[in-house]
């Protein structure tokens, strides 16, 4: 419950998991009680979608402003590439200076959740590393966006799909 002063995205989501639960009997009556406990202290912004299509032929820029309440904290996003034709995908922040290079196979649909470190195709399968071009484990980057503006730039045929949720501090903050 809030008045019209706060950002248009300030609804908040919170996000929690069922820990315990017990049964009660009292006569014919029947009770659950369950414990629910958070994921995160804080609660969760509208989830923020940005799509951009690319070709080999040249880089494609995209500025991602990450306002999170969380300013020392990276957003770590959900990344679908959906291959146009078969060849290297790269994916680059340049405000952090490191990228990342996927080997995709056209219409092979490659999902990147870097807060998991899951990758998966379009199956829902898991992928393992080095069959996307990932040999080397010890300099692999999880995509993640900065607090502030994140200066993305893509190269390959594909579209990609950058979706995630920014902290929000909520009470008596």
């Amino acid at each position: 419950d809030h008045d019209k002063s706060f950002k248009d995205d300030m609804d908040v989501y919170y996000y929690a998991t069922f820990t315990q639960a017990n049964a009660n009997a009292f006569g014919d009556i029947y009770a659950l009680r369950y414990t629910v406990t958070c994921n995160a202290p804080f609660a969760f912004s509208n989830e923020f979608v940005h799509k951009i299509s690319s070709t080999s032929g040249s880089e494609t820029y995209r500025q991602i402003v990450n306002t999170s309440d969380e300013k020392e904290i990276n957003v770590y996003p959900v990344v679908t590439i959906n291959p146009t034709s078969t060849g290297k995908v790269t994916i680059e922040n340049r405000t952090q200076g490191k990228s990342v290079t996927i080997d995709c196979l056209r219409d092979n649909i490659v999902t990147i959740d870097n807060d998991k470190l899951r990758i998966c195709d379009s199956t829902g399968k898991l992928i393992k590393l080095h069959d996307v071009g990932l040999d080397d484990v010890g300099s692999l980057y999880w995509f993640s966006l900065s607090y502030g503006i994140n200066d993305i730039y893509i190269t390959g045929d594909a579209e990609i799909t950058i979706s995630y949720r920014e902290p929000r501090k909520v009470g008596a903050y």
